[in-house]
């Protein structure tokens, strides 16, 4: 029952295997957006070195693992201009499963891209919506999910189908809603606001550059049920 709850935004954590790498350890911050702010101060050329990982109330920031020390020994003043505690130490790539890449750290973390990031952000949070199935006859059963977003953080509570409730933190950056798994965030999988009706939005679940699907989450619950009726 549990893949019903893939629907692009969980998937498996896949382990690296055991073997001994290097990384750069930065900082260690409880405010996200300040992270990102020092983060963004870094040559732009190590933006997308730079992970994220989300560990109980703090967020611990690292360069992305690699074999190569000497690069990393070579670079790592470079790192300290913003972060001048950075050090190298070794690491299993076991230990670290899926990762933040700020790709776009910059963009994420300047007012503009905030401002726009928001429409998606308002129309959601400190909402409930409600999940349903497709209707497009390849789902192997109908389910309905209460989906009730807080601040940061979203619940996806079963109506109709068996499955565990699932809660996770989650954020919304260049109009794309990204869950946390196990305290770390994949900015392959995400979803984004493709329309709003008068009743539900339509929106899409990606991997990479590859839509999932789109499914409706409605904002009445007789509403949801009805539609998960017709079926």
């Amino acid at each position: 029952m549990l893949k019903i709850l893939f629907i692009g935004l969980f998937i498996p954590v896949i382990l690296l295997a055991d073997s001994s790498f290097y990384t750069i350890k930065l900082a260690v911050y409880k405010n996200l957006p300040s992270l990102q702010k020092n983060i963004s101060k870094l040559s732009p050329s190590l933006h997308n070195t730079v992970q994220i990982q989300h560990l109980g109330n703090v967020y611990k920031a690292f360069v992305h693992p690699t074999k190569n020390k000497v690069h990393l020994t070579q670079t790592l003043s470079s790192y300290k201009k913003v972060f001048s505690d950075a050090f190298i130490t070794s690491v299993k790539p076991s230990e670290v499963s899926q990762v933040l890449k700020t790709n776009q750290v910059k963009k994420v973390s300047t007012p503009t891209m905030k401002n726009r990031s928001l429409s998606f952000y308002d129309k959601i949070k400190q909402h409930t919506l409600y999940l349903c199935s497709g209707g497009d006859g390849k789902s192997e059963m109908k389910f309905l999910i209460e989906v009730a977003f807080k601040k940061s953080t979203v619940t996806y509570k079963p109506i109709i189908g068996k499955m565990p409730p699932v809660s996770a933190l989650y954020t919304i950056k260049n109009h794309k809603l990204f869950l946390y798994q196990k305290g770390l965030l994949n900015h392959n999988v995400y979803s984004t606001l493709e329309k709003t009706y008068s009743n539900y939005y339509l929106i899409a679940s990606w991997i990479g550059k590859k839509k999932v699907n789109t499914l409706r989450y409605y904002f009445n619950e007789n509403d949801a049920k009805v539609y998960i009726h017709s079926l």
